[in-house]
């Protein structure tokens, strides 16, 4: 499947090159349209095109740039913690370890980024892009 994108086009193919980008976006999405997203996804790795950076940020910068998404406060915190972790704590293996990763985070990274398909997803576009890998 490599570069081939599915008909849903998920942010996670997307950035499935890139794990913390990929987990920025499973953030940004928690709760949030897809299409309220793509807004923003282009200017937040422009802004912060690292963990490092991201972990540097002003917060205030942050929520500005995702309060299009609500809950901005939330958002930017668990942007920043996340980025922090990754960039300076996290040695890689349970992405839950991070703050702001829950299921949805570590389901999609774990389906992206480790190409493990043999998981118990409970998001409805997770579950429809393993039916689509599926029967490919």
């Amino acid at each position: 499947m490599g570069g081939v994108l599915s008909p849903l086009a998920l942010f996670q193919e997307r950035y499935r090159s890139d794990p913390w980008k990929l987990l920025c976006c499973t953030i940004c999405l928690n709760l949030c349209s897809g299409r309220e997203f793509e807004k923003v996804h282009e200017d937040l790795f422009a802004l912060w095109p690292t963990p490092y950076h991201m972990a540097l940020a002003d917060p205030l910068d942050v929520q500005a740039l995702v309060s299009p998404l609500g809950l901005q406060r939330v958002r930017s915190r668990n942007l920043i913690r996340m980025s922090t972790a990754y960039a300076f704590l996290w040695d890689g293996r349970d992405p839950r370890e991070l703050p702001g990763i829950g299921k949805y985070g570590s389901d999609s990274f774990m389906l992206f980024i480790r190409g493990e398909s043999d998981l118990q997803v409970q998001d409805k576009e997770l579950r429809k892009y393993l039916e689509w890998k599926n029967q490919s």
